[in-house]
């Protein structure tokens, strides 16, 4: 019996405490035993599970007047959601394209953290009503964790966008 014991102890239980302590030195350990309650999949109820709206909510109320506002005192953060090719053919002025397209890439990931802080208000906008680009750079943002409190969809988009007054340019960012 005490030899079983012996043998459950390092079959088991050691390899068990050594795959721990490496994963407390790695650089991107597993979240074992981490604390966070786990941010449920957004839904279309209106809540994001952190008790910001989700972007079902935002996009129904943020309208054009919204933006031209945050626009003029030069408080939001402007992504263009659309494909590169589509944003050199025109965009905002201060917009920065975050294709939905290139959200999990490295580079992009390290684009949106240099570029933009977790307290700045962001806009998303992409082709038009009918374009769910908007809505995966948000909830690519939220897995981030940036606060749903500071992201707006504009769901007009471009559609909108491109006949407005608002200042516009063509080329890169």
């Amino acid at each position: 019996m005490k030899s079983e014991i012996i043998k459950f102890v390092w079959l088991l239980v050691v390899p068990a405490l050594v795959g721990l302590m490496f994963n407390g030195v790695r650089t991107n350990t597993l979240k074992i035993f981490d604390n966070r309650p786990i941010r449920p999949p957004l839904e279309e109820t209106g809540h994001s599970g952190n008790g910001g709206p989700t972007a079902v909510n935002v996009v129904e109320d943020f309208k054009l007047e919204d933006l031209r506002a945050l626009l003029e005192k030069g408080q939001a953060v402007i992504i263009d959601a659309r494909k590169p090719e589509n944003f050199l053919e025109g965009h905002l002025v201060t917009a920065i394209n975050i294709p939905s397209t290139q959200i999990f890439r490295p580079e992009t990931i390290n684009k949106v953290k240099g570029l933009i802080s977790p307290a700045d208000q962001i806009v998303i906008y992409c082709g038009g009503k009918d374009c769910n680009a908007s809505k995966e750079v948000y909830e690519f943002l939220i897995r981030l964790e940036y606060p749903a409190t500071n992201i707006r969809i504009f769901k007009q988009g471009w559609e909108l966008l491109g006949k407005t007054d608002l200042p516009k340019s063509v080329g890169e960012e």
